[in-house]
């Protein structure tokens, strides 16, 4: 009688130990499915932000060339003003 309950019991923890681990399994494909969708979702906004990173990298570089070039037409202005103040302080001989 010990016999037959043992092997019982042996049927029913191999069969509980089947079922578990087919459960693990599903568990796991849907956590990998849920991981892969938020990594998608986290790559697209990755992207996006990229991209308006190189749009907004692309219009300073843009407007530091415009200011290195106000700065060279401001000073040859102010050259040019202190030569004429120089040519007007100076006296008539």
């Amino acid at each position: 009688m010990a016999i037959i309950f043992g092997s019982l019991a042996l049927i029913i923890s191999v069969i509980a130990l089947f079922l578990v681990t087919t459960t693990i399994k599903k568990i796991e494909t849907i956590n990998d499915k849920f991981l892969q969708r938020a990594k998608k979702d986290q790559q697209k906004v990755l992207d996006e932000m990229n991209s308006k990173s190189g749009e907004i990298n692309a219009k300073l570089e843009e407007m530091k060339a415009k200011i290195d070039k106000s700065e060279s037409v401001n000073l040859s202005l102010e050259q040019r003003l202190k030569s004429f103040s120089k040519d007007e302080e100076k006296p008539e001989s």
